[in-house]
């Protein structure tokens, strides 16, 4: 080897660096990834988690009741479920559920619509499964541009009326009631006369909207109150869909119907500033002379009968007598009112009393006996619930 040789190899071993230290390979590969992962994880799950960690308020669409049925189980059950729904359905979004399947969707959803203050024409759901199942549920509104600031104004004007109302079950049952009787026609609108607001705000309503109203007036008002629905057979025999009232008044269930107490325009010209209350706080029995409720095993068989219209005001008879009439009609007229009415205890008395005041013509004698005199006289008789009506000439 010469010279040269020698000082190329010796420059050739200084030029050559250290190898580099070995690289650990794919720890930061799988960090990146992890990260990623978790990131998706995040944007995924979020709504989830978010919905799973948000305190679940209390839907209340009813007044707890001893007495009256809970006729939102399925919302009580699923409180979590019931609550998204609820809050969608007040701020008219669309709503987003988890945990959540599609019958237990469908049942909260239809209790929820039994709530006067909440006002859905239809409703559609799309069923999303996978790691992130839920249900999305869009709905059409019946006031699509406004439902919140009406909602708003119902709860005004009842706040307002509830301010004059008097105290005690029955007479705030009976102020509700007869405000609905004098405010309220019945009117078909399409699907804007089933809800509370157009009874109550507008004045016009057909019986959904109308039972809508006293349930949500009943129940602002402190008595508890539910909607039945059902058929109501009319004089015809003609069965038709139907809703009407049940409330609880002084411990007690009662039915109403203020839908067939108002005046339309034939009797309010033969009977002016007259309200008829012949389907206030009914007995069960009473009642399902004309009513049938879809699930009549659901409702009380009350009997309940110290509330009712003409027993709370003394305006019944025991027997048929003159004495009994005159007796049942007395206060009203001493107040000077043009209908003097009063409700037969029994299907016999009621009889009875037609018989004798009609067929024997005894009718002058109920005048005689009150201490007076009228010139001529006119009567009503309402023989599904056994009520007189007489209306004198002075």
């Amino acid at each position: 080897m010469s010279d040269n040789d020698h000082i190329d190899a010796q420059w050739l071993g200084a030029a050559q660096s250290p190898p580099p230290p070995p690289r650990r390979r794919g720890h930061g590969c799988g960090l990146s990834l992890l990260v990623l992962i978790l990131v998706l994880a995040c944007v995924l799950f979020y709504p989830r988690v978010q919905a799973l960690l948000t305190p679940v308020p209390t839907v209340q669409i009813q007044m707890e009741s001893s007495v009256l049925p809970d006729t939102a189980p399925n919302c009580a059950a699923n409180p979590r479920v019931a609550a998204a729904l609820h809050a969608a359905m007040r701020d008219q979004t669309d709503a987003t559920v988890y945990d959540c399947d599609a019958e237990t969707l469908e049942a909260c959803l239809a209790e929820l619509l039994d709530d006067p203050e909440l006002w859905v024409r239809s409703y559609r759901y799309t069923v999303h499964s996978g790691l992130n199942a839920h249900i999305t549920v869009t709905f059409d509104w019946v006031y699509p541009d406004d439902g919140p600031a009406r909602r708003e104004e119902l709860a005004r004007t009842a706040d307002g009326l509830l301010a004059a109302a008097p105290a005690g079950d029955y007479p705030r049952a009976l102020y509700l009631y007869d405000w609905l009787l004098t405010h309220v026609r019945y009117v078909s609108r399409e699907t804007y006369d089933q809800t509370a607001y157009s009874a109550v705000c507008e004045g016009e309503a057909v019986c959904g909207g109308i039972a809508d109203a006293y349930v949500y007036l009943l129940e602002r008002g402190g008595i508890p109150a539910r909607v039945v629905t059902g058929t109501s057979q009319s004089a015809d025999g003609t069965a038709d869909g139907h809703a009407w009232v049940a409330a609880e008044l002084d411990g007690a269930v009662y039915y109403f119907d203020p839908t067939w107490d108002l005046q339309d325009d034939e009797r309010e010209a033969a009977l002016p500033g007259y309200l008829s209350h012949t389907w206030f706080a009914l007995t069960a029995e009473r009642m399902a002379v004309r009513h049938t409720a879809e699930d009549p095993a659901l409702w009380p068989d009350s009997r309940a009968n110290a509330d009712n219209y003409y027993v709370r005001n003394g305006y019944t008879a025991a027997e048929a007598s003159v004495a009994a009439a005159a007796a049942a009609v007395r206060s009203q007229w001493d107040d000077g009112r043009a209908v003097l009415e009063f409700r037969c205890e029994t299907p016999e008395v009621y009889a009875g009393m037609r018989a004798l005041l009609f067929d024997r013509d005894r009718l002058w004698d109920v005048y005689r006996a009150l201490g007076s005199y009228a010139s001529s006289s006119g009567y009503q008789c309402v023989d599904d619930q056994q009520i007189i009506r007489l209306i004198p000439t002075r």
